[in-house]
Order: C-alpha cells, then sequence, then structure tokens
C-alpha cells in the first residue's frame, strides 16, 4: 500500500478522538493525570451477524470467553479519552509530549488493528 500524509497543523487528528493506547501507553497516560477508558467488542462465536471479512477479523483480535454452556469473542481495547482536545495540545495545535506520544499518534493516519496471537 502507497499512502501519502502530510501534517497541515490543524489538529484534526486531536480532537474529539479516544485514541487506542498499548497497556503500557495506558499505564503512562494514566499516571500523568489522563483518563483511561476500556473499550469492550463481543461478537456471537457462531459469527452470527457478521460479514465473513469481518467475522475473521473479529475472530484475529478476540479472545474466547466461556459462561457455562454459552461462548463469545471479546476483544479490549484501552484509550485515552478526550471529548475536545486533547490534553497534550498546546494552543498552536502542537503535541506536548511528541517524543513520547501513543504509536496509534506516530502511524497516523493509519489505525491499530489490535491481534491476539
Amino acid at each position: 500500500m502507497n499512502t501519502t500524509f502530510s501534517c497541515v497543523g490543524c489538529g484534526k487528528c486531536c480532537n474529539d478522538h479516544h485514541v487506542s493506547l498499548t497497556l503500557p501507553e495506558a499505564r503512562m497516560w494514566a499516571a500523568d493525570g489522563g483518563q483511561v477508558i476500556v473499550l469492550v467488542e463481543a461478537f456471537l462465536s457462531n459469527g452470527l451477524g457478521l460479514p465473513a471479512q469481518q467475522r475473521e477479523h473479529a475472530e484475529r483480535r478476540s479472545a474466547v470467553v466461556r459462561s457455562a454452556d454459552a461462548e463469545a469473542l471479546v476483544a479490549i481495547t484501552f484509550a485515552a479519552y478526550n471529548v475536545g482536545a486533547c490534553r497534550n495540545l498546546d494552543e498552536d495545535n502542537r503535541c506536548r509530549i511528541y517524543e513520547r506520544r501513543p504509536l496509534v499518534c506516530r502511524i497516523y493516519p493509519m489505525e491499530i488493528n489490535p491481534h491476539i496471537p
């Protein structure tokens, strides 16, 4: 894939987004006073209701959870909770933690797709 992206400094990517975090990043974010939320997705283990391609993706990034005779696929994502501007964005739309910003910020406009081996 050939993707060309050039930042124009508008700050849109740093506003009104929940930023996916790795576990170490979530710990750092919380230690710095930021709010971390946990997003949970669950899918029926038989895949009902999901198109085949979406089901394969869900299966790759989920863990099987059993409750009595029922079984589901569950995926958990840690995220920085941002309503409005990111707490680390300054008045000039520059990141105050640029050198240690989360991975998802480093690879923007690409996204992270969690994968459980």
